[in-house]
């Protein structure tokens, strides 16, 4: 398991080995979570698929839409370890 403290820095990771699964926040400096995803759907097109979205936020109707369009997966903080494993 590793963490990253920023968009940016997750991006950097993802370019240099692979993951099973990508847990990331919404909000984070540097590069937000929408910006990681659309950065490796062009970039790596495998690792999209492996995300789930955190978000503590209300989400708003941009947010809503990101998602549907998408159609990536995502919980709202909090959430149980059984959610993620679901």
């Amino acid at each position: 398991m590793d963490t990253a403290p920023n968009g940016r820095l997750a991006l950097a990771r993802l370019q240099e080995r692979t993951y099973d699964l990508i847990l990331s926040d919404l909000r984070m400096p540097e590069l937000d979570g929408s910006g990681l995803y659309q950065a490796l759907a062009q970039q790596l097109p495998d690792l999209p698929q492996r995300f789930v979205f955190l978000t503590g936020d209300t989400v708003s109707r941009e947010t809503m839409a990101f998602f549907e369009q998408t159609g990536v997966r995502w919980l709202t903080k909090p959430f149980r370890a059984a959610e993620v494993r679901h």
